[in-house]
């Protein structure tokens, strides 16, 4: 709950908002915000402002900006829906749904040395990125490189591995958990890379809204979480929409290369893959998997896997 928006009541789960009208025709002021980062989107009732609401002609009841008298929020698993009401009488039952991640955010365990890297580093070598801002790549890293991103970088081994040996290419890193971020903060440092950015956000958002079209030579998404279970598949990261994203930012010829010890996920994986035929070309042939490419560095995750006996699976398609 954002604070600054709401002062809490603790009745029956109802919110009063406590913030001062906002100047007229102000429609771009910050919008009330019932779960923090998700913003009610109101599709008849334009709310603008934390507190107050811009009331269309259209609905009547005392259009103009009124005051929120109450909100209530009812939650059923993944749905919430918000009753808003107004001093006006405007009332509007409005439906939301939190968005599923294909990660849960666990704090773990920060190092001194990462914090500290988090703290002395981060200005060098991160990228804070808001949504719907376009990144300029070029003005990021300081030349035309081409570049390639990697999707969840865990603690950032191989990233940096392939950035110290291809210095002729820019990378980015995007991970959300601040360990990994803070362990390829001190790599960078330790092995001098100057190629390197890293980015700590959700790496669909960034694809989506984050980077213009056609912007990268390549995208890694190396051991994702396989979530085995049947009931959390639905937060596997590779799906339709994240293929479309990639599709648009990776320009023709440029590859995507995943690779997964999870043969059910591989197996889906190669089937989202390949119904978009009119967009990637398997470099492996129709329905086969790629050998590993020694290009890809071995990651301590995959030795792991090969020593309790798990296959890995590489898929590499190209761009059309």
């Amino acid at each position: 709950m954002e604070g600054r928006a709401l002062a809490r009541q603790e009745n029956k789960g109802t919110y009063i908002p406590s913030q001062p009208k906002p100047q007229p025709g102000n429609r771009r002021a910050p919008t009330l915000s019932y779960r923090q980062g998700h913003a009610p989107h109101l599709s008849s009732v334009g709310l603008v402002a934390p507190g107050y609401a811009w009331i269309p002609p259209a609905i009547g009841a005392g259009q103009g900006w009124q005051k929120i008298v109450g909100v209530q929020i009812i939650r059923s698993h993944n749905r919430a829906t918000l009753n808003l009401t107004t001093t006006g009488g405007v009332k509007e039952s409005l439906p939301r749904w939190r968005p599923i991640r294909s990660f849960v955010l666990r704090q773990g365990r920060l190092t001194p040395a990462q914090a500290r890297a988090c703290s002395r580093l981060w200005p060098c070598f991160g990228i804070t990125w808001n949504p719907g801002e376009r990144l300029d790549l070029p003005t990021l890293f300081g030349n035309s490189n081409p570049v390639y991103l990697e999707i969840g970088f865990g603690n950032g081994e191989s990233l940096a591995e392939l950035a110290s040996r291809h210095p002729q290419r820019s990378y980015l890193g995007i991970e959300v958990h601040r360990p990994g971020v803070g362990h390829l903060l001190l790599e960078i440092e330790r092995r001098g890379l100057a190629n390197l950015r890293v980015c700590r956000h959700d790496a669909v958002e960034v694809l989506e809204q984050g980077l213009p079209q056609a912007s990268l030579a390549g995208v890694y998404l190396f051991f994702p979480d396989p979530w085995p279970k049947q009931r959390h598949h639905k937060r596997r990261i590779l799906k339709s929409r994240l293929v479309a994203s990639l599709a648009r930012v990776i320009r023709p010829g440029g590859i995507f290369h995943a690779a997964t010890d999870w043969e059910p996920y591989a197996r889906q994986m190669l089937e989202l893959l390949t119904d978009a035929d009119d967009l990637f070309v398997n470099l492996a042939g129709p329905g086969a998997f790629h050998p590993r490419p020694q290009t890809r560095p071995l990651t301590r995750f995959e030795q792991r896997g090969a020593r309790l006996g798990h296959q890995v699976r590489d898929l590499i398609f190209r761009r059309r």
